[in-house]
C-alpha cells in the first residue's frame, strides 16, 4: 500500500484559553503569546525552537516545502515560530491561523500512529502548562468554523497516477466531496496536484470523534486504493503506458538539467512502473524521499547557499539520476 498512500498526517488546532483569537489579535498581543508558548515549550527540553523572524527565508521555505510547517506560518514573520520535536516528525506551530497547530506525519498508511504521536504532543502540551479553550457543546474552540469539535484533521498523501491517466480524478473527487473528503494538490489548499500526488482529508471536525475521523480519512484511502490498483491492472496490457514509463526512466537517468516539475510529472510515471511491475526498486522509501529532497530551498540549503535556478536544475539531475540507476527496468 505504501507506493499509493505515500505520508499520512493528524494536524489538531488549539487556542490559549482566556486569550483572543489570532486573526482579532493586535501584533503586540501576538509576539506575547509566541513567547509565552515557546518559554512553557522550552522548559522540556524536548523542542527546538525557531521564529519565523530569526531564520531566513530560505530556511523558511525549506520547512515548507519539507511539510514541517504551513504556507500560512512561513508567511508570518512577524509573530510566527516553530517547535520541531526531537527525533520525530512532530511540529508545533506557532500564530498560524490559530494559536497553535500541533501536526505529527508518519510514513506510509500510518494514519493511527499520526494520531497517536499528535494527541501525545497536544497532552505534554497541556501538562506543561497550557491551557486549551474548550466549550462543553462545542468541543475545541478554533479561528474557523470547520475546525470546532476535535479540531483535527486527518489526511493522507496519496499518488493515483492511474486514475489521472485515465480522466477519472474529477469523479473520485466528486464522490470523496459527498462523504465529506477534501482534495487538494501536495501542499495543502491552494496547491496544484504536481505529480499526480494529492492530499486528501476530512472536511468537517464538529459532531465526529478522532477515531471516527480516522476511520473516514482511513476508509477513503482504502478504496482509492482499490481503485488505483484496479485501473493499474487494466493498463499493464497497455504499450503506451509502458512506453511512457521506459521514456521517462530514460530521461531521469540521462537529463543533465531538471525542473522541478519535469521531475515530478516523470517521477510520477516512474512510480507508477513500480507498482504495475514495470519496474525494481530495492528500496522504494528512499525513492520516496526524493519528492522532498528535490525541492528548490531543500537543495539550496543542503548546498549551504542562494542558488540560480540552472544551478538548482543541475544538482537535482544529478542526484535523481543517482537514485533512479539504482531500480532495474524488467
Amino acid at each position: 500500500m505504501n507506493d499509493i498512500v505515500l505520508s499520512t498526517r493528524v494536524r489538531l488546532a488549539r487556542n490559549i484559553k482566556g486569550r483572543p483569537f489570532v486573526n482579532n489579535s493586535s501584533l503586540a498581543m501576538q509576539k506575547e503569546l509566541e513567547q509565552a508558548v515557546i518559554n512553557q515549550i522550552a522548559k522540556s527540553g524536548e523542542y527546538s525552537v525557531m521564529t519565523m523572524d530569526s531564520i531566513s527565508e530560505l530556511e523558511r521555505q525549506m520547512l515548507f516545502e519539507s511539510h514541517q510547517i504551513s504556507r500560512e506560518l512561513a508567511a508570518n514573520t512577524q509573530s510566527g515560530a516553530v517547535c520541531l520535536k526531537k527525533n520525530s516528525r512532530v511540529s508545533v506551530m506557532i500564530n498560524e491561523e490559530d494559536h497553535i497547530r500541533i501536526q505529527a506525519i508518519s510514513n506510509g498508511f500510518s494514519l493511527e500512529e499520526s494520531l497517536e504521536q499528535a494527541v501525545q504532543a497536544d497532552k505534554e502540551l497541556q501538562e506543561m502548562g497550557l491551557e486549551f479553550a474548550r466549550d462543553a457543546n462545542w468541543g475545541y474552540l478554533t479561528c474557523c468554523p470547520t475546525n470546532l469539535g476535535t479540531g483535527m484533521r486527518a489526511s493522507a498523501m496519496v499518488h493515483l497516477p492511474a486514475i489521472a491517466l485515465t480522466k477519472r480524478m474529477q469523479t473520485v473527487m466528486d464522490n470523496m466531496s459527498k462523504l465529506g473528503i477534501t482534495i487538494r494538490g501536495m501542499f495543502g489548499e491552494g496547491s496544484e496536484a504536481k505529480g499526480d500526488i494529492y492530499q486528501i482529508s476530512n472536511r468537517i471536525t464538529l459532531g465526529n470523534t478522532r477515531s471516527e475521523i480516522v476511520k473516514l480519512v482511513k476508509n477513503t484511502c482504502e478504496q482509492l486504493i482499490k481503485s488505483e490498483t484496479e485501473i493499474r491492472e487494466a493498463l499493464k496490457s497497455n504499450n503506451y503506458i509502458a512506453d511512457r514509463i521506459c521514456r521517462a526512466y530514460g530521461i531521469l537517468t540521462n537529463a543533465r538539467l531538471l525542473s522541478r516539475d519535469e521531475f515530478m510529472s516523470l517521477f510520477s510515471d516512474i512510480k507508477l512502473g513500480i507498482g504495475m511491475g514495470l519496474i525494481t526498486a530495492e528500496n522504494e522509501a528512499d525513492l520516496d524521499s526524493l519528492i522532498v529532497d528535490v525541492q528548490p530551498a531543500v537543495i539550496s540549503r543542503k548546498e549551504g547557499k542562494e542558488l540560480t535556478q540552472a544551478q538548482r536544475d543541475e544538482i537535482r539531475a544529478r542526484l535523481v539520476a543517482d537514485r533512479i540507476s539504482q531500480t532495474q527496468i524488467n
